[in-house]
């Protein structure tokens, strides 16, 4: 929320996002400084800077640690458990007189609250306000105990950006949804806030800062997202642009990554076409693979390249190593060359992102039947989909 703090610029900036689009356009035109503009010159910029660097997300960092079972990963991927308040242990953590955060059992964390009439959230004989808290799922809600300044949210108050797109896919999480619900949240004066995705947060000022760093980030990504979608970009163009202040997104990208989350309100807001004529009448996958490797030089001067830039090392080569190697496989699913390449830097690439979702993701893309898991996964989720919207069918309870 804007109040009359003082505040750094790159703070300020995503509070204005807050206000209605058109509101926003107004201000905007009112400065003198059209959205177009302002995406052309984040466009410029970038591609000043990556003619000195290869562009490269910054959820990517080559400080890796070693975790606990050997593992190779960065420190955000290691420290994201902690930070959700995630245990290995069972535990019951006293929070206030009454009132215990119960971890350990699952992803998400229960809540117990002792009342006059029993150990339940509702119904328990004390004042208790409920209201939609629409975020990874649509039939979640919110409660807030004025007289205790307690609040129960899900997956809106946590230390990582929301998730507006996840890898395994799933129905888009409107975040116009997610901020019209938070006001509610922020109306309120908590002092213990209580996340079922995060630790427990205590003291007004903690909250509050909490509540409106979530808020901001959401709002941030969405609106210059479509801004920068309303400028003509396409989904990767938007995604290569976006800027957020760096007490925003620094170290948050533990569980999904900012410009994936562009390219999803891209794909709701205008879908699949990204202005590449190519792409209305394209090739057959397995005929565009073919006429891309003949005219690199044929199977075994792609092979070569792939495998010589695996061996260099690096960012760019290591996805320039995966781009190669595409082709190859979409033609021979059992090349070994390609696909030993692309295990050797799909796991580079995995061990220094900061995202949990992104060192898991399976490779199933162009090798015929490797994805056969992953579509039966997202078959069922669909199917789920389906079910929640006939009578009497339910969305059920997803990851985050």
């Amino acid at each position: 929320m804007l109040n009359n703090r003082s505040m750094p610029n790159d703070e300020l900036a995503p509070m204005l996002f807050r206000k209605s689009h058109a509101t926003f356009l107004f201000a905007v035109l009112a400065l003198g400084t059209h959205p177009v503009a302002m995406a052309a010159d984040a466009v410029d910029n970038n591609r000043e800077a990556g003619a000195q660097a290869s562009w490269h997300s910054q959820s990517l960092t080559m400080e890796t640690v070693t975790g606990p079972n050997g593992a190779i990963t960065t420190p955000t991927a290691l420290s994201v458990n902690p930070r959700l308040g995630m245990t290995e242990s069972k535990v019951a953590e006293p929070v206030a007189p009454g009132v215990y955060a119960l971890r350990g059992w699952g992803i998400a964390h229960s809540f117990a609250i002792q009342a006059p009439n029993g150990w339940i959230i509702v119904d328990t004989g004390e004042p208790i306000q409920v209201a939609p808290m629409r975020t990874d799922t649509t039939d979640s809600v919110a409660f807030y105990f004025p007289e205790r300044r307690l609040m129960v949210t899900n997956f809106l108050v946590i230390d990582t950006i929301y998730n507006i797109y996840t890898l395994r896919g799933g129905p888009y999480r409107d975040p116009e949804v997610l901020l019209n619900d938070a006001r509610w949240a922020e109306s309120k004066n908590a002092e213990i806030l209580l996340d079922i995705h995060n630790v427990t947060l205590r003291g007004e000022a903690v909250v509050r800062e909490a509540l409106e760093r979530s808020v901001d980030s959401t709002q941030l990504i969405h609106d210059q997202a479509l801004r920068l979608v309303a400028s003509g970009l396409g989904p990767r163009e938007a995604a290569e642009s976006i800027h957020m202040p760096r007490h925003l997104r620094e170290s948050r990208e533990g569980y999904g990554q900012v410009e994936s989350h562009v390219r999803q309100v891209y794909n709701a807001n205008v879908g699949w076409f990204d202005g590449d004529v190519y792409q209305i009448n394209p090739l057959s996958l397995k005929e565009e693979a073919e006429r891309m490797v003949q005219a690199i030089g044929g199977r075994a001067a792609v092979q070569e390249m792939a495998a010589q830039a695996a061996t260099d090392g690096g960012f760019a080569n290591w996805r320039w190593t995966l781009k190669l190697t595409s082709p190859l496989l979409r033609l021979d699913p059992a090349d070994a060359v390609a696909r030993q390449a692309r295990a050797t830097v799909a796991r580079a690439l995995g061990q220094r992102a900061w995202l949990l979702h992104h060192r898991g993701a399976g490779d199933g893309g162009p090798v015929a039947g490797a994805g056969a898991a992953a579509d039966h996964g997202r078959t069922a989720r669909l199917s789920r989909h389906a079910a929640s919207r006939r009578p009497g069918g339910h969305p059920g309870r997803a990851e985050p």
